[in-house]
């Protein structure tokens, strides 16, 4: 077993494999860590605001996608794996938020997020930028892609909700 953030971590961060090797969401230190599954070693360590929250990466369109607040706004980054570097930093949402911020789902050409207001934001990966937000008849904690449709949990209410991305 390798361990890749020692001490505490308080959010259920995400991992993500891409580009040929694994992504970890390390929220209490603000960090995207990429390591090579093959030796087990850190490639590159990439900051992303210091704020105090989850951290959840995604891959999709040739890019890592990782969503997290940054002060009172989420924010969903693009990294060019090619390069380490953060290629876009797109506000997500309405400011003036708090943590815990919700998952994030790719495909299609489209990255959606689980806004901390209750709606889920359709972020266009070519333009990088909200495209349509969507109600909720409560919050989704998670979003995925499948089968022409958007699903989202609500896991407070009990619910998954299958959304039509095209409207």
């Amino acid at each position: 077993m390798l361990q890749y953030a020692p001490g505490g971590n308080d959010w259920d961060d995400g991992i993500a494999f891409a580009a040929g090797d694994v992504w970890i969401g390390v929220g209490d230190t603000g960090q995207l860590i990429r390591v090579d599954p093959r030796t087990g070693r850190i490639v590159k360590r990439i900051f992303l605001g210091s704020t105090y929250s989850e951290l959840v990466p995604a891959y999709d369109g040739g890019s890592i996608w990782a969503f997290r607040f940054v002060g009172g706004q989420q924010v969903l980054f693009r990294i060019d794996p090619a390069t380490n570097r953060i290629v876009a930093r797109i506000p997500v949402g309405p400011p003036g938020g708090a943590p815990p911020n919700g998952g994030i789902g790719v495909g299609a050409g489209f990255v959606w997020t689980c806004d901390w207001d209750g709606k889920i934001s359709k972020i266009d990966e070519q333009t990088n930028r909200v495209v349509a937000r969507y109600s909720l008849p409560s919050v989704a904690e998670f979003v995925t892609y499948g089968d022409g449709s958007l699903w989202a949990s609500a896991y407070d209410a009990s619910r998954v909700y299958r959304i039509d991305p095209r409207s």
